[in-house]
């Protein structure tokens, strides 16, 4: 045998070495010192940028009380009776085969948007419908919809009537949606189905520079896995942070539009629309809100005014319009919209504590339609006139029946 061999296959046994020796050799290779420092790095300022751009994306303000929206929202068993009440509203409507023009402005003076969120809401506990599940809840918002649709248009009104007459209990009413979608023209969207397009536009960016984000971040974090696991160099760690620095750079450009796709982003939003109009907002409080066709409004109180936020829909989506201010009155009116029929949409808002009882709006042919306004109660109502340009007048009257103006 070769005694070299022999005694290089002795020596990497370590039969050279004494036992103190080996244990100090076994102890240096456990407690060798590991490169953390750029893993360390790397998480926490990554962790600390997208931390930073998650208060960025849900800044809400300061002093803005929400409470008023939470105790306005419809829950539970009051969201079936307020369905059921509606419900039974248009079916005695239809009931006579004709619809006059005092049912109709009645029916269509409150919005029904507030129960429509409520419905899509059953999987959120704050409003806990036992009886509708998610599924059931979606398909009860719809029908508030199409119920109001059709009594824009009305069609086949016996027809509809036999439905809803046979459709006696809250369970039954899902079975009325595909009678009424048959006559609508419109489709129903959903708070989350709004969300979405106000989602896309989240990059304020062409889809092929998206796509190049998303392959950028994907690289970053190929470089941060990498980085953990085979412990790299400080440099690659630079490379990283600079890679999300680059492509946040994106998130941090403000939105051209303010959004009301449900209830909390449409009081967010009117307050956002509130502070850029250089108004205080130490003090506003959320009132009520309100949809009529392809109009939404928010009423808020501002110290000593009140403010009425308007949000027009385009693409799916309601987008912030204008603002209109309220000194020491006791109602907003005068918003006029235009619906793609020619219809036109007459908006009023009355705030908390107004002395109004009563409507009355006049034709230029002398007629007159009264509605009924409860008292003291903030609200946002519409009255729906048969088309455009038409001239009409509008009083209100307090229980006295004095005017008020």
């Amino acid at each position: 045998m070769d005694p070299i061999k022999d005694a290089m296959k002795e020596s990497y046994k370590g039969h050279g070495l004494s036992h103190l020796k080996k244990l100090e050799i076994h102890q240096k290779t456990q407690h060798r010192p590991k490169k953390v420092l750029p893993v360390t790095i790397t998480l926490v300022v990554t962790a600390t940028i997208f931390l930073f751009v998650f208060l960025i994306i849900n800044e809400q303000g300061t002093g803005f009380d929400m409470s008023a929206s939470t105790a306005n929202s419809m829950k539970g068993q009051d969201a079936v009776i307020a369905m059921m009440e509606r419900k039974l509203q248009f079916q005695k409507i239809i009931e006579d085969g004709e619809i006059t023009a005092v049912e109709r402005i009645e029916y269509l003076r409150t919005s029904d948007w507030k129960l429509q969120l409520a419905f899509e809401g059953t999987a959120n506990t704050a409003y806990a419908i036992p009886e509708a599940t998610e599924e059931q809840g979606a398909t009860y918002a719809a029908l508030l919809f199409y119920m109001r649709e059709y009594m824009l248009e009305p069609q086949s009104i016996p027809e509809v009537a036999k439905a809803f007459s046979e459709a006696r209990g809250f369970r039954q009413l899902h079975e009325l949606v595909p009678v009424l979608k048959a006559f609508v023209q419109a489709e129903y969207l959903s708070a989350q189905d709004e969300q979405m397009p106000a989602n896309r536009n989240f990059f304020l960016v062409n889809d092929t520079l998206q796509i190049i984000i998303i392959c950028m971040y994907a690289l970053c974090t190929l470089f941060i896995l990498k980085n953990i696991f085979k412990r790299q160099h400080l440099w690659i760690t630079l490379l990283n942070v600079f890679i999300v620095i680059a492509t946040l750079v994106f998130f941090f450009k403000p939105l051209p539009h303010l959004y009301a796709y449900d209830e909390t982003a449409l009081s967010l939003s009117s307050l956002k629309a509130i502070k850029e109009a250089g108004m205080l907002t130490d003090d506003a409080r959320f009132i009520t809100a309100a949809t009529f066709d392809n109009s939404r409004f928010a009423l808020i109180e501002e110290q000593q005014s009140h403010v009425l936020a308007s949000f027009q829909r385009e693409d799916n989506v309601y987008r912030f319009s204008d603002l209109q201010i309220l000194h020491h009155t006791p109602v907003i009116q005068g918003i006029y919209h235009i619906r793609n029929d020619g219809q036109a949409i007459f908006v009023m808002a009355f705030t908390e504590g107004h002395p109004i009882t009563k409507g009355v709006l006049s034709y230029y042919d002398g007629s007159e339609i009264e509605f009924q306004i409860e008292e003291g109660k903030a609200v946002i109502e519409a009255v729906y006139l048969p088309q455009r340009n038409t001239s009409f007048g509008l009083e209100f009257f307090d229980e006295n029946g004095g005017i008020v103006r």
